[in-house]
C-alpha cells in the first residue's frame, strides 16, 4: 500500500521496518533521488512531503518519502487534513508515503478518523512498534522471546 501509517517508541523495530523496505522496493541506482526523509516538526517540510509523494520514482523502482514526527496524529490542522485528502488518492501505486510518529495517533482528532477510514478501505496500511510497559512483565517477556527467536536465539522458558 502507498500509505503507510507507522507509530510506537520501538526506534529499532521501526527502522529496521524501514531499512527492509527501502531495500526491497528503491533500486540501489536511484537510491539518493528516490527516498526523502523530512520532518513532520517543520511546516514547510510536511507540504514538501505532500508535493513529493505525488512525483513517480525516477529510474527504476520505487519512491519513499518519509515524514517523522507526523503532526496529523497528534495536532488539529485542518488545513493538513483538506491537503491530504486532495492528494491520497493521486499518490502513483510505485510510492511508498512513510507518516510516522512516536506517539499513537489521538483517535479523536478528524485527520486521524479520515485515516482509520481509509484503514478500513484498505488504503492505508497501520503498523505499530511499540515497546512494552515497564510494569506490563508479560509484555517484557514476550518481546525478549520474539527478539531471540529473531536472532536465533533459544532461550529457555525460565531465562525470560
Amino acid at each position: 500500500m502507498p500509505i503507510q501509517m507507522i507509530w510506537g517508541n520501538d526506534l529499532n523495530a521501526y527502522n529496521k521496518f524501514l531499512q527492509q523496505l527501502i531495500d526491497t522496493k528503491v533500486s540501489k541506482a536511484w537510491k539518493e533521488i528516490n527516498v526523502t526523509h523530512l520532518n513532520g516538526d517543520d511546516e514547510s517540510q510536511i507540504y514538501r512531503a505532500m508535493e513529493e509523494i505525488l512525483t513517480p520514482p525516477l529510474g527504476d523502482g520505487s519512491r519513499v518519502v518519509i515524514l517523522k514526527n507526523n503532526p496529523m496524529f497528534s495536532s488539529k490542522n485542518e488545513e493538513l487534513r483538506f491537503k491530504f485528502e486532495k492528494i491520497y488518492q493521486n499518490i502513483p501505486k510505485s510510492n511508498y508515503f512513510i507518516l510516522h510518529s512516536t506517539n499513537k495517533p489521538d483517535s479523536r482528532l478528524s485527520n486521524t478518523k479520515f485515516i482509520k477510514k481509509l484503514i478500513k478501505k484498505n488504503l492505508v496500511n497501520e503498523k505499530s512498534f511499540s515497546l512494552p510497559d515497564i510494569w506490563d512483565y508479560e509484555g517484557q517477556k514476550e518481546y525478549l522471546e520474539e527478539a531471540a527467536n529473531e536472532m536465533n536465539i533459544k532461550i529457555e522458558k525460565d531465562a525470560a
